[in-house]
């Protein structure tokens, strides 16, 4: 005990000693200070003697004035935005897309009938090219030709569907839905696989990309393509309907390119039909499962019908 009480003399002395060595006329009168301050704080009362609170103490008692109900101040990290449509989890829709996908591939590949490239089908394309108001003058079954030509207007309805609404997903639309106006749904559904919820058609005050589809001009235009259809196939020239569907049925048997087209199509206007369903809810127009009924029981007529009488959108006109 002693020993440690002539250290912390020893330690004493030592501050004092060199305090003097660098003031030599200040350590007196810093004693007397430091003597007269404690002896002042002693005489004061308890509420009366200064406090020296911390920096934290100093923003919790702020905090407090502001809201007397707040807690003591706690650290913040970023969140992060599961509104993204590339942010959400894909989900049943997703995976029923991707299984009508891979069936659709599976089929023309493995289970459809005939050949890939086979001459009677270059030359169904070929003819078809060559006469496209007058299939069944040149030998063609009008319907396949019908079928045939509504591969232009129903990749149109749906990139009126996808396109204005395609903003900040996982992967860009336009690419795959351009090039569905050529291969159908073989582009189309992996895009479709990976779609997250539509955005707004007037997210952050702005115009919609591609606006154009959302106009009263186009449900014109794409009404009159598909009333224009039959017309062009000669479906209303047609006399023996008995003759005609034979005839298609013996193609459909035996072409790939009949049955892979009458296959893609249908996967098309089931999408379609959905799409239109989406839509309505959308723009709070009509029963939506009206709409979809509809539109699987009148594949492409029905969708164009819509597209002429939906509401426009808020930043369409």
């Amino acid at each position: 005990m002693a020993a440690s009480f002539m250290s912390k003399l020893l330690l004493l002395a030592g501050a004092l000693a060199g305090a003097q060595a660098f003031a030599p006329e200040g350590v007196p009168a810093l004693c007397t200070s430091v003597l007269t301050r404690r002896a002042d704080l002693r005489a004061r009362p308890p509420q009366s003697r200064p406090s020296f609170p911390s920096a934290l103490s100093q923003s919790r008692a702020a905090t407090r004035r502001a809201d007397p109900r707040a807690g003591p101040p706690r650290l913040s990290f970023p969140s992060t935005d599961l509104g993204s449509p590339s942010m959400q989890p894909l989900g049943l829709a997703n995976a029923a897309v991707a299984v009508a996908w891979v069936g659709l591939v599976a089929f023309a590949n493995a289970f459809s009938p005939g050949e890939f490239g086979s001459t009677a089908d270059a030359g169904l394309v070929t003819t078809l090219i060559a006469n496209p108001t007058s299939p069944m003058d040149a030998g063609l079954s009008p319907v396949f030709a019908l079928i045939f030509n509504l591969f232009l207007p129903v990749p149109l309805m749906l990139a009126a569907l996808l396109l204005p609404t395609s903003r900040e997903q996982r992967v860009p639309a336009l690419p795959f839905v351009g090039a569905s106006l050529a291969l159908g749904f073989f582009t189309l559904g992996p895009y479709l696989a990976l779609r997250g919820a539509p955005q707004p058609l007037d997210a952050d005050g702005k115009a919609p990309p591609f606006g154009f589809f959302d106009t009263r001009a186009f449900g014109v235009l794409v009404f009159a393509l598909v009333c224009s259809i039959p017309v062009s196939a000669q479906v209303f020239q047609v006399n023996d309907w008995s003759s005609a569907v034979a005839d298609f049925l013996q193609l459909l048997e035996s072409s790939k390119l009949v049955s892979v087209s009458c296959a893609d199509l249908s996967v098309l206007s089931v999408t379609l039909a959905c799409l239109v369903r989406e839509d309505s809810c959308r723009r709070d127009f009509g029963n939506p499962n009206a709409l979809c009924a509809i539109s699987l029981l009148l594949p492409a007529f029905a969708p164009a019908v819509y597209f002429l009488l939906r509401p426009r959108g808020p930043t369409s006109e």
